[in-house]
């Protein structure tokens, strides 16, 4: 398999493809008089069926995710159809799209419906006027609105993205808007540092901060954020098989808990990865199953957990399984990885038969089907 590489044999398995450089916003830190339209301009963008190409090739180069951009991807006409297209007929499994959130209360059910496996929506505050003021568009509430729309159709990889300005969004009112915000939307969060440009030096001095402001604001509300070392148990499930559903910190990024949540904190030595594998097993997820209470929803309370006995090893032994857990593990998804690969290959020859075969560039006037051959007992 042809792995796309750089010169320093870095790989590329998510690529970004800008699909316009049209935006219908007027961000200060970005086009502060809107997207201006140059007659003289003779460019063209990428037309669907080169999307499709590019995509295939990407796909057999090892590629398996891209994100959309702009510009505004979503102002172009055939943007659904561009979606189809890299979902269905590229090979690639995973499609994901960076907006302003434009009439996203409006698009979200179409949204979901495409196929799409994640977004990112910029939205530089959440006080409507400053909002306003930013991108020269007062919008927020559809963009709300739009979000809860993609989360009730089921759909949860949703990311948001704030440009951090110093003096405009960037006090501790802000930041408690965010963290509460994040808490109870379960959506992913980050701060991006406004960069400086050849043609914004004066803006960049006006309002250029450190990301380090929000991080000392972190470092000061710890109790709004999780440990690493911390479990993170989901509250609810809405099926048996999901009840004792958890995830685990293992990283020093800054991240909330969440809503509907549990947070097991440990307080004493234990392997984490163990820990991890034995949450996940049959016999402590089936304690959570034969406890939890509920008909179309399953709830799980502190107590059900506190109560659900668990027999372990020393610290050194629960390393050492752990370490063979982890070992197996990633033999299992290499090899699926492989599958995966080759069952791409076989779809990707099935397409190509077909549509070789009824255009007439292959000849199959000779062609004979094989005959079975029957092994009779003697």
């Amino acid at each position: 398999m042809n792995i796309l590489k750089d010169r320093f044999g870095r790989t590329f398995p998510y690529i970004r493809m800008s699909i316009t450089d049209v935006c219908n916003f007027k961000c200060g830190y970005c086009l502060p008089n809107g997207y201006q339209v140059d007659k003289n301009d003779k460019r063209k963008f990428l037309h669907l069926d080169e999307i499709r190409r590019l995509s295939k090739c990407f796909s057999l180069l090892g590629v398996n995710k891209i994100r959309i951009t702009g510009g505004e991807p979503t102002v172009r006409k055939d943007f659904f159809d561009i979606i189809k297209v890299l979902k269905f007929d590229s090979g690639i499994e995973n499609i994901a799209i960076t907006t302003n959130g434009y009439h996203l209360d409006q698009k979200a059910e179409l949204l979901v419906k495409s196929g799409l496996t994640g977004i990112n929506i910029s939205i530089d505050s959440l006080n409507q006027e400053t909002f306003k003021n930013i991108t020269g568009h007062d919008r927020l509430p559809e963009i709300l609105r739009g979000i809860k729309n993609l989360q009730d159709a089921g759909f949860e990889n949703i990311k948001i993205n704030a440009v951090l300005l110093n003096g405009i969004n960037s006090s501790e009112k802000d930041f408690d808007q965010w963290s509460k915000f994040i808490e109870k939307n379960k959506v992913d969060f980050r701060y991006i540092e406004l960069m400086r440009t050849g043609d914004n030096l004066e803006y960049f001095k006006k309002y250029h901060i450190s990301s380090n402001q929000f991080k000392k604001y972190l470092d000061e509300n710890e109790s709004a954020l999780l440990s690493k070392g911390d479990f993170v148990f989901a509250d609810t499930s809405e099926d048996i098989e999901g009840s004792g559903n958890f995830t685990h910190l293992n990283s020093e990024t800054p991240t909330f808990a969440g809503y509907h949540t549990i947070i097991a904190r440990l307080i004493k030595e234990f392997d984490f990865r163990f820990l991890a594998y034995y949450f996940d097993s049959l016999a402590f997820r089936s304690q959570i199953q034969n406890k939890v209470k509920g008909v179309k929803v399953y709830s799980i309370t502190n107590k059900i957990l506190k109560e659900s006995i668990m027999l372990y090893p020393p610290v050194q032994e629960q390393f050492e399984i752990s370490s063979y857990l982890d070992s197996k593990i990633k033999q299992s998804l290499e090899i699926t990885e492989k599958l995966k690969y080759e069952i791409k290959k076989l779809k990707s020859y099935r397409q190509s038969i077909i549509s070789e075969a009824v255009t007439g560039k292959i000849d199959i006037r000779d062609w004979q089907p094989k005959k079975e051959i029957i092994h009779e007992n003697l």
